[in-house]
């Protein structure tokens, strides 16, 4: 028996072998969702300690640079993003102050 005598008997693409194909599909599309999610969801966007109530994210600030501790590898610039320097004015910190968790929020 060749193939093409087979389909001869099954006959062609009915109503049934259509609405099977959609349902496939429809699941297939839903599993896709979520698979690609973890690409928008689990981004992490910069951030670093607020330190004024109104204070707004600003990549390069004088404010940042004195009350945010970083370190330099390769010539890339990397922020604490959970710590900030023990200050209580409006002062530069001295890099020998003790740091602290983020108690404001972030920016």
């Amino acid at each position: 028996m060749k193939f093409d005598e087979i389909l001869k008997t099954l006959g062609d693409f009915g109503k049934y072998q259509q609405l099977q194909y959609l349902l496939v599909c429809l699941a297939s599309a839903c599993s896709a969702w979520h698979t690609y999610a973890n690409s928008f969801v689990s981004a992490s966007s910069d951030h670093y300690c607020r330190l004024l109530e109104n204070q707004t994210y600003h990549e390069y600030s004088q404010q940042k640079n004195c009350t945010i501790p970083y370190t330099i590898e390769d010539s890339t610039v990397e922020w604490s993003k959970c710590d900030r320097y023990n200050i209580t004015g409006k002062e530069c910190a001295n890099k020998n102050l003790d740091l602290i968790e983020c108690d404001n929020g972030w920016v």
